[in-house]
């Protein structure tokens, strides 16, 4: 193996994959009678939708329909959650260690690979092996993803880095590979989960404006006719599940299975500062905080004093350059916050937030809750330690 290689595949593979079992211990301990469940999620769900996908597929039945629920009529599960990434990364595991066991090992590869696509971006973008280090650190580690165990399928955000890796490639060099591979990652964001497609897209949508802005020899008739092949690949290889979703959406009586309540659950401000009592360093001293500091909640908002320290570091020593980051950090940050000011477990209504200006849109409204958008608040908090 050259000396490229080992930088750009067998240390970041060795390094991300020892890290995530670290910080999911002790999992990989109780491999094959334990998963990890959280605080009220849906881990019992996903288990059930593994099961039934590996049940559809070995008898030729149809995933999106099934008579096991509310039988005899049974149900439509096209709106139903499917992790499509997990569940194909599951199936060989499962095969050769059963299914706990590859829930498990699915659970912590994917913070791995998390760890891993950060480094690889952030690589290509600085040449600096330590920076691609410290920043896939940070995406690997990321508290808010760390406590989701309840929802696996929300950890996996690996794509969109690839995504902006492989169009910054589409902008230099304008070849088709690095356009149909960054279709194909977009693609992969929708199967991990519909959701992550539109929270996810928004950091894509954000660093092609800012490109194409920031880099006039960018806008040629070239790069457009790119552009628009990554936007035709990626429909076409999102059309075979998601024909079906769009078909629902036009049928009103399935439309309303849907079930658009969202809570619009914001994250606290102070949040971001204080640890989470679900944290490790929280579990310590949370409870003797002062109520208005002692937050609880399953979702950690806690970015980490090293963490932010070191992106306010890289944002001040390197501005021209964080530049992009910073603005997708703060439009994250903001949409994060949800559509009522929460500061100090106290809601304050009469402060106007920028949420409101888009809640009412049904992409929006499909996302549930706004505290979800922290899941990608860490790619550019990532870039910014890193730079």
């Amino acid at each position: 193996m050259s000396r490229k290689q080992l930088r750009l595949y067998f240390l970041p593979l060795t390094a991300y994959t020892l890290l995530a079992i670290w910080m999911t211990w002790p999992l990989a301990a109780r491999l094959g009678t334990e998963i990890p469940v959280g605080l009220g999620g849906d881990a019992w769900a996903h288990q059930w939708t593994f099961w039934w996908v590996k049940r559809a597929l070995s008898q030729g039945l149809n995933p999106y329909y099934t008579d096991l629920l509310f039988y005899p009529d049974g149900a439509s599960l096209i709106f139903h959650n499917f992790a499509w990434v997990n569940i194909a990364i599951w199936l060989p595991l499962q095969a050769l260690f059963g299914n706990l066991a590859a829930y498990g090992l699915t659970y912590i590869l994917l913070f791995a690979l998390n760890g891993c696509a950060l480094y690889w971006l952030l690589y290509d973008w600085t040449g600096s092996l330590p920076a691609a280090l410290v920043g896939g650190t940070v995406h690997a580690t990321w508290p808010y993803l760390l406590s989701q165990t309840g929802h696996p399928n929300m950890i996996t955000v690996m794509w969109i880095p690839l995504a902006i890796l492989f169009m910054r490639r589409t902008f230099e060099t304008q070849r088709t590979r690095d356009a149909l591979l960054t279709a194909l990652f977009l693609a992969l964001t929708g199967f991990s989960r519909w959701q992550l497609l539109i929270s996810g897209g928004l950091a894509f949508g954000i660093y092609v404006i800012y490109a194409l802005i920031s880099h006039p020899v960018y806008r040629t008739r070239r790069v457009f006719g790119r552009m628009a092949l990554i936007g035709g690949v990626t429909l076409l290889l999102l059309a075979p599940l998601g024909s079906s979703v769009i078909s629902g959406l036009l049928q009103p009586e399935l439309r309303a299975d849907i079930g658009v309540d969202e809570s619009l659950n914001g994250s606290d401000l102070l949040a971001y500062l204080a640890p989470n009592a679900n944290s490790w360093l929280g579990a310590f001293f949370v409870e003797k905080l002062p109520y208005r500091v002692r937050f609880t909640r399953d979702q950690v908002d806690f970015v980490g004093w090293v963490t932010l320290g070191l992106a306010l570091w890289g944002a001040w020593r390197r501005w021209r350059q964080a530049r992009l980051w910073v603005i997708m950090a703060g439009i994250y940050w903001l949409l994060a916050l949800g559509p009522d000011l929460l500061l100090g477990n106290a809601k304050y209504v009469q402060v106007p937030m920028p949420y409101r200006l888009v809640q009412d849109f049904f992409a929006i409204q499909i996302i549930r809750d706004a505290h979800r958008f922290n899941a990608f608040l860490a790619l550019p908090i990532a870039m910014l330690c890193g730079l």
